[in-house]
């Protein structure tokens, strides 16, 4: 049986979790953590993973089936969520042979 491979963009609190429990599926693969923080490294290295610091780093090594992006809030003030999530996944289309889906799992912002 094919596993699935899946990336996670954001090595915080709530991306650390969904590469847990990625990690913890049948059937599914954790390929690498995105994360231009040391705290990247340290996550994929707990989770046997690579760690690249950006995206295009990832793209140039590693195809996955889809991408969950967990980055915080704040790092989509300079360019709206929508559009990073369409670059991301025209990116990885653009590169892959197969489809590829994104899911944006930033935190909610309780202060506006």
């Amino acid at each position: 049986m094919m596993s699935t491979r899946i990336a996670v963009m954001g090595a915080g609190l709530i991306g650390r979790r969904h590469a847990e429990h990625i990690a913890a599926l049948p059937g599914v693969t954790l390929s690498a953590i995105v994360d231009p923080s040391p705290v990247g490294g340290e996550v994929a290295a707990k989770l046997g993973v690579p760690w690249f610091a950006s995206f295009a780093a990832m793209l140039a090594v590693d195809r996955p089936d889809g991408v969950i992006i967990a980055t915080p809030k704040l790092c989509s003030r300079s360019q709206p969520p929508i559009v990073t999530i369409n670059n991301s996944a025209a990116e990885i289309s653009s590169t892959s042979a197969t489809s590829a889906f994104v899911i944006w799992a930033s935190g909610f912002s309780r202060f506006g």
